[in-house]
């Protein structure tokens, strides 16, 4: 069982204590919208675009491939920088912010595991990492940078945007409709109606997608953009096992069996977690003795293990890359109404 599956449902034993805190989290998500709201809280302004980029649920949602593809797209008409906060790198720990650019590679230690993988993936755009996404934004001011992605920026209030951005999961948009613990939301889903646009991860269909599209009605009047992974596909099915450290792991799952491959074992582990290597070794050799050929995990974890890794079975990539399903006139629109 994955943490996620847990927070959703939980031991009897539990749920009534985990929905105590989750009211609790629920009023304090509630009171800090106030305080910004009314001016309590001060809310910096910097004199560059910023684009946010967040989500109102935890658990992979798919920020970080929407991060990419916007990085992609607007780098075409402006400097582009990331601020991010490094999750598990020692960045986030520090007081500084750290500045990474393609000529100065970084391990996911230091940086975290999504930053490392967007500095891999985009090498035309510099990274901000730091918890102090204020001192990293006068930073990118200082280095020439014109237009800033707020990496899960939806709860940052403290920082201005010029565009809110906000990924819902199709399958489970509501993260089950209640707070941390005892659900997966993060952030009320009235938060909706300060959204420029919203993208809907994981639709499979146009039917799905319209049935989305009546559910958020009440919440939101900003165009809804369908999203999903187009994977790579394999001309031979092979038997592998698989490992990740991934929000949602099944969806990983997922897109092996989409291209063609047999699974034989998985290793999964907690969302940004570093992986055991002599663990990792026993679950290579177990998958071996089943007929296994290969391991396979995700570009994300493939920047957390060593260059020089051996183990029982090779280590491969699942490529997959994002791809806007529906709504693509809106999506042009909203590239262009940023890039002005």
């Amino acid at each position: 069982m994955t943490l996620l599956e847990f927070l959703r449902n939980p031991p009897r034993i539990l749920s009534g204590f985990l929905l105590g805190i989750s009211r609790l989290f629920c009023a304090g998500v509630r009171l800090r919208h106030v305080l910004y709201d009314r001016g309590y809280l001060q809310v910096h302004r910097v004199p560059l675009l910023v684009v946010s980029v967040g989500n109102i649920a935890c658990g992979g949602t798919g920020k970080t491939p929407l991060v990419q593809l916007l990085a992609k797209r607007l780098s075409s008409y402006k400097r582009v920088a990331i601020l991010t906060r490094g999750y598990g790198g020692r960045a986030e720990k520090g007081s500084d912010t750290l500045v990474i650019r393609c000529t100065k590679p970084l391990s996911f230690e230091e940086c975290g595991d999504e930053p490392c993988l967007l500095a891999r993936s985009l090498p035309e755009v510099a990274l901000y990492v730091g918890r102090d996404r204020i001192a990293a934004a006068k930073r990118a001011r200082e280095a020439g940078e014109e237009l800033l992605i707020l990496d899960d920026g939806m709860q940052h209030r403290r920082l201005h945007r010029d565009f809110e951005l906000v990924v819902l999961d199709g399958r489970d948009p509501f993260g089950g409709g209640r707070f941390l613990p005892r659900g997966l939301l993060r952030e009320t889903p009235r938060r909706l109606r300060a959204a420029d646009a919203v993208f809907l991860n994981h639709v499979s269909g146009e039917k799905e997608f319209e049935r989305l599209r009546e559910a958020l009605k009440p919440l939101t009047g900003a165009p809804l953009i369908g999203m999903g992974y187009r994977v790579e596909q394999r001309g031979r099915k092979e038997r592998v096992g698989l490992f990740c450290a991934l929000g949602r792991p099944e969806r990983f799952a997922e897109g092996v069996e989409e291209r063609g491959d047999e699974e034989v074992g998985r290793y999964f582990i907690l969302d940004h977690r570093p992986f055991d290597l002599k663990q990792l070794e026993r679950f290579a050799q177990r998958c071996l003795a089943q007929g296994a050929v290969k391991l396979l995990c995700t570009e994300k974890d493939f920047v957390k293990l060593p260059e020089r890794l051996k183990l029982s079975l090779p280590v491969e990539t699942v490529s997959s890359e994002v791809e806007i399903r529906f709504g693509k006139e809106y999506f042009e629109e909203l590239i262009q109404r940023i890039a002005r």
